[in-house]
């Protein structure tokens, strides 16, 4: 596979602004879940990892994917294209136009 990395996504520039520490953090990935939803149709950034743990999902930046090629077993895959449909595992879902993020992923186990 070859992608071709784009530009920084306006939703990574404001990411930026945010320091890593507190980007990743349980407790504000907890807080600002409801905007994050908002923001991005599908996107959580805490939720249910099942048996009592809860997941966070801390992500630092993200940058636009211009292009893509592909082969599976010797076949072309096509053209780039959005993630449709969305994302139906887990909690929380991808944007629907290809980007790469960096993503932080914390689980917490329920008190023993």
């Amino acid at each position: 596979m070859v992608a071709g990395i784009g530009a920084v996504t306006l939703l990574g520039r404001l990411l930026g602004i945010v320091p890593r520490r507190l980007a990743t953090h349980p407790r504000w990935l907890a807080l600002i879940n409801p905007v994050a939803s908002l923001l991005v149709k599908g996107i959580a950034t805490a939720g249910s990892a099942g048996h009592g743990r809860t997941e966070y999902y801390g992500v630092t930046s993200a940058r636009a994917v211009s292009g893509a090629t592909a082969t599976w077993r010797d076949a072309d895959l096509g053209p780039l294209g959005p993630v449709s449909p969305p994302v139906r595992f887990g909690f929380s879902s991808a944007p629907p136009r290809p980007q790469l993020v960096s993503v932080t992923t914390t689980i917490r186990h329920p008190e023993r």
